[in-house]
């Protein structure tokens, strides 16, 4: 933790220049500051904070709360927080184990969003939720490990439970994750994005974007097109049409998200989504930024795009923010975007943390980094044996082979008659023969070994899949300790 402490430290001190240079950066933090501590109960000492969708947790995602976490707990301050990104398009679809006809497949458990809602307009029905859990168990069972289907079970009595008390199928699936992050130790302290969209801070921020918009844009642009590489950018542009530029967020109407473009005018602020048919103009009555962000306050709600969202989080709600290792890449785009727009020398350090757990379809489940570096070693042992057999042999065992070969050796060079040679030949064949055979039971167990780790590679999708609800691992399985050793943490 010593790097993250040098790191806290270090982006704490350019927010603080940051600051005494654009107040109005500031005050919005101050009011931030305030928000959360009045509506949230969380104090401004809040160092580091982690987010992700609602949707249904692996455990990959869960070594950001285990990180995070930790790093709370050892800096002193706890909890941390952990963004709800509910302003994003619902997206219900896990992967699921099954045996099929005795072969291991995967399949996938859905709940349609036909009408591309955000979570936090997404209620699906009492009936399309229990058909999603009974599709679930109806295919693990298959499976014959009763500890996966306990693990589903105790999930599944503590989710219909979080039902029947009202919550619903969004908020049920938060409450359950982060009892299990309290479970393990840490806990996090949950803050939904559609809640900070309709406060006043944000749109305090918002409304400084709109009034810099051109600034914004050049520098946004200029940080996606510095990150490029070739065909491929992690960040859209920020396009221009006809005066009309393309804003980064997206504008709610209806639960449902749309392309948003924005238009200064003296005395006016126009937002157009072509997709929704919305044009609204709103007259600013007044000239203070706190009166304009009042205005839009009351007219719009709009929800942040990624990098616009993690701006938010790493300007005004935590001083070290922790990503999933897939968005390492838009950040760049992010630290880049900060230093250019806000002319600082530097751009804040952020980490990224993942790890992989794999499901335990038996009691003695393999690693696969385990799984792939024993059978490169087996493989390698198996083409030395039949190349070199006695390499292979106990050092007393191969020296008496050794010994042999080399007396039988002797006395081929010092023959001419090419019968006797093809005999002292045949001879050495025979002692090769006489070394595999002592190998033999070895080369056997290895033979079975390499079959056994090439079945399951062949099936590694199914066998290795990092993406299985964690409601399906044993609690054995998903300790601080696993966490711990199979945590890959890198600072950016």
């Amino acid at each position: 933790m010593e790097q993250m402490t040098q790191s806290l430290q270090a982006n704490r001190q350019w927010l603080k220049t940051l600051f005494s240079r654009y107040h109005e950066i500031g005050h919005i933090r101050e009011n931030f500051d305030r928000l959360l501590e009045n509506h949230y109960g969380i104090s401004n000492e809040r160092p580091v904070a982690t987010g992700h969708q609602p949707v249904i947790y692996h455990p990959g995602l869960l070594f950001k709360n285990h990180f995070t976490g930790q790093a709370a707990r050892q800096m002193g301050t706890t909890p941390a927080i952990n963004l709800v990104v509910d302003t994003d398009l619902a997206h219900v679809n896990v992967p699921v184990p099954a045996y099929s006809h005795g072969e291991p497949v995967k399949t996938f458990a859905r709940i349609a969003n036909e009408k591309e809602l955000t979570f936090s307009a997404f209620h699906p029905s009492h009936e399309q939720v229990q058909a999603f859990f009974t599709f679930i168990r109806e295919h693990i069972t298959s499976l014959a490990q009763d500890r996966i289907t306990e693990a589903f079970d105790q999930y599944k009595a503590a989710f219909d439970q979080a039902y029947r008390d009202g919550s619903s199928f969004v908020d049920a699936l938060v409450i359950l994750r982060n009892r299990f992050d309290a479970w393990l130790g840490y806990p996090i302290r949950d803050v939904k994005v559609s809640g900070l969209a309709r406060s006043f801070p944000y749109w305090q921020y918002i409304a400084f974007i709109l009034q810099h918009i051109e600034a914004y844009r050049t520098a946004y642009n200029q940080a996606i097109e510095e990150n490029r590489r070739k065909d491929y950018q992690p960040v859209r542009f920020m396009h221009q049409y006809q005066g009309w530029i393309e804003l980064p967020f997206w504008l709610e109407d209806n639960g449902q998200r749309h392309s948003v473009y924005f238009k200064k005018q003296p005395g006016q602020f126009r937002f157009w989504a072509p997709e929704a048919q919305r044009e609204i103009t709103l007259s600013l009555n007044g000239t203070t930024p706190e009166q304009v962000a009042e205005q839009l306050q009351e007219h719009l709600i709009l929800y942040p795009k990624a990098t616009t969202l993690t701006q938010l989080i790493r300007l005004f709600l935590c001083d070290v923010f922790v990503h999933g290792s897939g968005a390492a890449e838009y950040e760049q785009v992010n630290n880049r975007f900060l230093q250019l727009f806000f002319s600082m020398d530097r751009a804040p350090a952020f980490y990224t943390a993942t790890g992989d757990l794999y499901l335990p379809f038996s009691d003695d489940m393999p690693d696969l980094k385990d799984v792939k570096a024993d059978h490169h070693r087996k493989s390698k042992w198996l083409r030395e044996a039949h190349r070199n057999p006695e390499g292979q042999l106990d050092n007393r065992l191969a020296e008496q082979y050794k010994k042999k070969k080399k007396a039988i050796a002797q006395k081929m060079s010092q023959e001419n008659q090419p019968e006797r040679r093809k005999d002292y030949h045949h001879q050495l064949q025979e002692v090769d023969r006489q070394i595999k055979e002592e190998l033999k039971p070895q080369i056997e167990q290895v033979k079975q070994e390499l079959a056994h780790y090439e079945s399951l590679l062949e099936k590694q999708d199914v066998y290795f899949e990092r993406r299985y609800p964690y409601f399906l691992y044993p609690a054995e399985e998903l300790t601080q300790e696993n966490f711990r050793e199979h945590l890959r943490v890198k600072r950016h």
